[in-house]
């Protein structure tokens, strides 16, 4: 990655998302369950074991939802080490800071 990418995803939130909306809280994670399950719900698999992929999860709000809604290979990936710490702090499970190309030679072999 160029060094000016690595410097935005480095402090994205304190950069660019923290005086808009905050950097993420439990709160903030259960205020959008209403509004997640009105968009996203209707999509979802039956199976409650699939692998799913939250590619850019951010803080890995929608992972959280997935994984509240029984998803427990509920998964996300974002190249923001920031907004990873941020889930990992909340205890959002299964998301990890990388880029997604190398993570899917991984883990797709």
């Amino acid at each position: 990655m160029t060094d000016y990418k690595n410097e935005l995803y480095e402090s994205y939130v304190t950069t660019h998302t923290a005086h808009r909306k905050g950097a993420g809280s439990l709160a903030d994670f259960k205020n959008r369950l209403f509004t997640y399950d009105r968009e996203m719900g209707e999509f979802l698999p039956a199976n409650t074991s699939a692998n799913i992929l939250d590619v850019g999860c951010g803080n890995g709000s929608i992972v959280w939802w997935l994984q509240q809604r029984g998803y427990s290979k509920a998964g996300g990936i974002d190249i923001s080490p920031e907004q990873i710490q941020i889930g990992t702090d909340l205890e959002v499970k299964n998301i990890v800071c990388g880029d997604l190309f190398a993570f899917l030679e991984k883990n797709t072999a």
